[in-house]
């Protein structure tokens, strides 16, 4: 699938509404017509491709991805290299899947449930409303796991690449081999990184318009590689130690940039994919489900217990991340209101230069004032928490106040600066905290697939 995906990309071929038509027009239309529509072509191509795998043959007993993949052939690539792809791609359909795990696991009396189910209304209704909640919410876990899994990687090299200062040190350095094999080492962990994040781009369940960034990352990486073995582009001359030493900061500077503003970015991201996430709906799919099959048949008890305790941790993970979110966003607000205040203290008398006695008390007051906005708005915030974060942020809030009773301006000054340092490290323990409930609900989906497949929803069933 995702070889079929590039070759879409390949030749830059939207899946626009009328290609997608054709290539569905021999597909059953009932059938088409359940897929869910996205909001981008990119992920309207790879929500179709993912729907299309994972439905083995309709009551017509067609397979659709093998009709979708005969017109892509003919419609879409006929004539074209990538028509390779494609008929590997239908040569791989009639090829007999390796059942060994999920033989493992087929239930005694499933067939006879699903019977029941088909013959119960309740029944029946339950199973259609879970199985389109289901897929929903299957998609949007996979893209809040694609969206961390892009935020680990860029965080991964953002962590360790270095700044001005560091690059300025290393290059002033007389052994010149080895400062070069250090910052082509920062260079090739970079283009491995560029490697990951283009593998998760093309999972498809990222916005398209990530493609960008990863690209102008991509750029960056390879005009940082030409810098290094020597290569400044815009010189009409052979570049002196110096340019190239220049050039070298410029380039290891641009690229911080960029690591920085698209960490944040896709921090937003992932939190807005987390506040679209449908698990309300699912958990009371699952409960009607659970309670149908209940009635019906004895035989699952088993199952439906597992099926029970994947419903209790949905349902406390998703109590967990509306939890995290409202935190999240009250830091959030925090954190840029202490970023004001520090602004606004900076842009008073410089340091060093001398301040009449009314300028002082001023000064005071306003520091003064920013106390009385940590105790009302912020300290709230961490009652309760005991991490080392929180310890920390509590500790430097209270030097503050002590400061600011001694009357004791720059002092005052100095441990509010502090206080921000230690507010944006616990809002940093947010983030990954809330990053850890992401992994967690990645975990419970495979968990959910599993039990799907055994109850057999998906493919079973006559719909």
């Amino acid at each position: 699938m995702k070889a079929v995906r590039k070759a879409f990309m390949a030749r830059g071929r939207e899946y626009e509404p009328a290609i997608r038509n054709l290539v569905m027009a021999e597909i059953a239309p009932e059938y088409v017509q359940r897929l869910r529509l996205f909001d981008s072509n990119f992920q309207q191509l790879a929500g179709d491709l993912d729907s299309l795998n994972r439905r083995q043959k309709l009551s017509n007993g067609t397979v659709p991805l093998e009709l979708w993949l005969i017109k892509a052939k003919e419609v879409v690539f006929s004539g074209l290299p990538e028509e390779e792809i494609i008929q590997a791609a239908l040569n791989e359909l009639k090829t007999p899947a390796d059942t060994g795990e999920s033989t493992a696991i087929i239930i005694d009396g499933l067939d006879a449930f699903i019977g029941l189910v088909k013959t119960n209304r309740d029944a029946y209704s339950a199973v259609i409303y879970y199985r389109k909640t289901f897929e929903t919410a299957l998609w949007e876990i996979d893209r809040i796991a694609n969206y961390k899994r892009l935020h680990d990687e860029l965080h991964k090299v953002q962590l360790n690449w270095p700044d001005a200062g560091v690059v300025t040190v290393l290059l002033s350095s007389k052994d010149e081999d080895a400062v070069k094999d250090t910052l082509l080492g920062y260079s090739a962990a970079l283009n491995n990184t560029c490697a990951e994040l283009r593998e998760t781009y093309e999972n498809g369940f990222v916005d398209g318009a990530e493609h960008a960034w990863i690209e102008q990352l991509e750029g960056y990486q390879n005009d940082l590689e030409k810098v290094l073995n020597g290569e400044v582009a815009g010189l009409d001359h052979e570049p002196t130690t110096e340019e190239i030493k220049e050039a070298t900061k410029n380039a290891f500077a641009v690229i911080k940039e960029l690591l920085t503003s698209k960490l944040s970015k896709l921090n937003e991201r992932l939190k807005e994919s987390i506040n679209k996430l449908h698990l309300a709906d699912l958990i009371k799919a699952m409960n009607e489900v659970c309670e149908q099959v209940t009635r019906l048949s004895a035989h699952t008890l088993e199952q439906i217990q597992q099926y029970k305790t994947g419903v209790t941790e949905l349902s406390n993970l998703d109590a967990l991340l509306k939890a995290l979110i409202e935190q999240h966003d009250s830091w959030q607000r925090a954190d840029n209101l202490l970023r004001n205040l520090g602004e606004t203290l900076k842009r008073g008398i410089q340091k060093g230069e001398a301040r009449t006695t009314v300028q002082e008390a001023e000064r005071l007051t306003n520091l003064k004032f920013i106390k009385a906005i940590i105790d009302n708005s912020v300290t709230p915030l961490l009652q309760g928490r005991t991490t080392f974060w929180s310890t920390r942020l509590l500790a430097a809030a209270e030097k503050f106040s002590k400061e600011i009773e001694r009357s004791e301006a720059d002092r005052a000054q100095h441990a509010f600066d502090n206080y921000r340092e230690q507010a944006w490290n616990f809002f940093f323990e947010i983030d990954s905290e809330m990053k850890r409930r992401c992994e967690e609900l990645r975990t419970i989906g495979q968990k959910l697939r599993k039990i799907n497949d055994q109850l057999k929803f998906n493919d079973d069933l006559d719909l």
